[in-house]
């Protein structure tokens, strides 16, 4: 009775389960990897650069899980209406979540350019890491809009299950970082060295390229959103306060996910420079060994909303029951 009742037999199922959390879990393992590769070749140039970057890297971590936070909630409202062909709420719904990605974005991003040292030294107390990480947070801090954008125009895709240009789009992002940081950090390609420098440079400039692809995609390519620029000056009160209702939550919890990992990073940081690169390389591999459960998470969100937006309520449990499962298989 268990088996033949609440376990899902219907290969469609599993094909868009598990082709939904092997694209998000490349997605988020390149996205990680953007913020590795600075960490990787700066650990060749010098360790104190490398511990700098690591403490920037907490300030990042808390960005993504905020925006992220932001957009998961406004992921579950899109794949709803996705369900229920309602476009016109996908749109509504992605200009809200884009705009309060925005609001998270410069708010930290303004925090993080006038106070860096101050941010940084909560922490850590080695001066001369501070130093070095408040170089690279000054440079950094403008790419937190362009990331806020990106971020939430793909997520707002993912929920119409377009996951696959996320992973292009990302991909390319690396190897343009990986190629900058080479070129402006070491001096190579008729670039002068620029050390630390050269890695926020770097990135910035892939953060740049990236979300520049993404909007010409959204608003030009892409017909299934249709998605304009008079929908994103647009706001939906009443659809804004659902989501707010529904949102808030899994914004608090993200953020919270945050903060956690930058106090682990504050105890760590005030043993010495040592502990602090020690500890962005467990991070970081954390982070690597993680993507498959965020993945997984995601592709779960995606598929659940939309059965609600289809009005198959009858489904939901075995598609639940089937998913846990599928959680302590993964």
């Amino acid at each position: 009775m268990f088996k033949s009742k609440l376990i899902v037999k219907d290969k469609n199922f599993y094909k868009s389960f598990f082709s939904l959390t092997s694209v998000l879990a490349l997605q988020n393992l390149i996205v990680f990897s953007v913020n590795m590769a600075d960490s990787i070749m700066l650990g060749r140039f010098s360790e104190q650069a490398l511990a700098g970057v690591a403490l920037v890297n907490q300030i990042q971590f808390l960005l993504q899980m905020l925006i992220v936070g932001v957009a998961d909630g406004a992921l579950v409202f899109g794949s709803r209406a996705w369900g229920s062909k309602d476009m016109d709420t996908v749109r509504k719904i992605t200009s809200i979540s884009v705009k309060c990605a925005l609001i998270v974005a410069f708010v930290l991003g303004i925090t993080a350019y006038l106070l860096p040292n101050q941010i940084l030294r909560l922490l850590s107390d080695e001066i001369a890491v501070v130093n070095s990480g408040a170089e690279y947070l000054k440079i950094i801090c403008y790419s937190y809009p362009m990331f806020a954008i990106t971020t939430t125009l793909l997520i707002a895709l993912r929920s119409v299950e377009k996951a696959k240009i996320g992973f292009y789009v990302s991909l390319s992002t690396l190897v343009t970082n990986i190629f900058l940081n080479y070129a402006m950090i070491f001096g190579e390609f008729g670039f002068k060295p620029m050390g630390i420098k050269g890695a926020a440079y770097a990135t910035l400039i892939s953060r740049a390229l990236e979300m520049i692809f993404v909007v010409l995609y959204v608003f030009l390519s892409d017909k299934t959103i249709n998605l304009k620029l008079k929908d994103i000056l647009s706001t939906d009160i009443s659809l804004f306060k659902a989501y707010l209702k529904k949102g808030v939550p899994v914004f608090l919890s993200n953020g919270i996910w945050g903060v956690a990992m930058a106090a682990q990073t504050s105890i760590l940081g005030h043993m010495g420079q040592s502990s602090i690169t020690a500890n962005s390389i467990a991070s970081t591999l954390f982070q690597i060994l993680s993507v498959v459960a965020y993945g997984s998470a995601n592709a779960s969100s995606v598929l659940i909303s939309k059965l609600i937006g289809e009005k198959k309520t009858d489904l939901i449990k075995p598609y639940a029951v089937t998913l846990q499962l599928l959680y302590i298989g993964i």
